[in-house]
């Protein structure tokens, strides 16, 4: 035979990051779950650490001081636009001065997300107390979002624990701590980042599959 015909194409084995997920999805559910244990043990505490620090925000945040003000006007204001004809992701925003097309320079998809949230609530709740609700939620579930993106990399389950717990670190020094990953960015007296903190929720996950899809060939 040709040598050409002998030839097999040769197949690249995935990095070792990429092999250790294919094997822990691949592991029968009690191992899976033994090896994982250290790392879900670490993810606990930190999300039991997050709940309880931030449970006073249900309260407070119900008189919104910072950026929440906005955030809540702006979900109303495009979830409205699903039941009142007007032009879908394009609004007019008429509750600041003479007006603004907000979502031609703003995220819509947390604002939609917030909007469906309230007029699902609206029946029971204000809409602050709904929307402090939902903002309490996405802050505890940082370190979730974390440790999943995390595994998703290859990262061992201990490594992923460990980060889990950093990302819910205090930061209160200098106005970058406002503006960053850190508690200043997101509680009552810091500025109410929500569509950041949306975002970040989901950043790791995606991160992490887009990682996953690119080190074995699969989506």
């Amino acid at each position: 035979m040709p040598a050409a015909a002998k030839a097999k194409p040769r197949i690249e084995a995935p990095p070792p990051a990429a092999r250790a997920v294919i094997g822990w999805w691949r592991t029968p559910d009690s191992a899976r779950f033994r090896a994982e244990a250290g790392g879900l043990i670490l993810l606990a505490l930190a999300f039991v650490v997050n709940a309880i620090l931030l449970w006073p925000e249900i309260r407070i945040e119900r008189v919104p001081v910072n950026d929440l003000s906005f955030h809540i006007a702006a979900s109303q204001r495009l979830t409205q636009s699903l039941f009142t004809g007007d032009s879908f992701l394009d609004p007019w925003m008429s509750q600041w001065a003479l007006g603004y097309p907000l979502w031609h320079f703003y995220q819509p998809l947390p604002h939609m997300l917030a909007g469906l949230w309230l007029a699902l609530t609206s029946r029971f709740a204000s809409a602050p107390a709904s929307f402090a609700v939902l903002y309490y939620i996405l802050m505890v579930a940082l370190p979730a979002s974390t440790y999943l993106g995390a595994r998703l990399f290859g990262m061992e389950p201990l490594a992923a624990g460990f980060a889990s717990i950093l990302i819910i670190g205090v930061s209160e020094v200098g106005d970058l701590s406002r503006y960053g990953l850190s508690y200043g960015a997101y509680v009552r007296r810091g500025s109410g980042l929500y569509t950041q903190l949306m975002s970040y929720n989901l950043l790791m996950p995606a991160l992490g599959l887009t990682n996953y899809s690119l080190n074995t060939g699969r989506r």
